[in-house]
């Protein structure tokens, strides 16, 4: 029982985590959204931070396919943005490293 409850407490905190970035977004100068929405539609593909080891939000299968709610967030801002769902790449971040491919561009977050 205890491991469900880390495991628990962990998928808060990053969803806690997500929700304060996407807040943060909300809140971006409409100049630095509109370049960062003309990168992402110039690359032609979506770049998503992912956690990638949680249950439900974003694994591998059996197939190797991502699957879980940030992978489905992803691609469905793919597909309103780029008008393709699969035009989206994931780019798997752990904890330390979150904010790094922000500032670096190495996805779009």
């Amino acid at each position: 029982m205890p491991k469900l409850a880390t495991r628990a407490a962990a998928g808060l905190a990053w969803g806690l985590a997500w929700g304060l970035t996407g807040l943060l977004v909300l809140g971006v100068p409409p100049a630095l959204a509109e370049s960062t929405l003309a990168m992402v539609k110039a690359r032609g593909r979506l770049l998503c931070g992912i956690n990638g080891q949680l249950p439900g939000f974003s694994v591998q299968d059996d197939r190797k396919e991502w699957v879980g709610f940030e992978i489905d967030y992803c691609r469905a801002v793919a597909a309103a943005v780029l008008g393709d769902g699969s035009k989206v790449g994931f780019v798997p971040l752990i904890p330390r490293n979150a904010s790094t491919p922000c500032a670096t561009a190495a996805s779009t977050c």
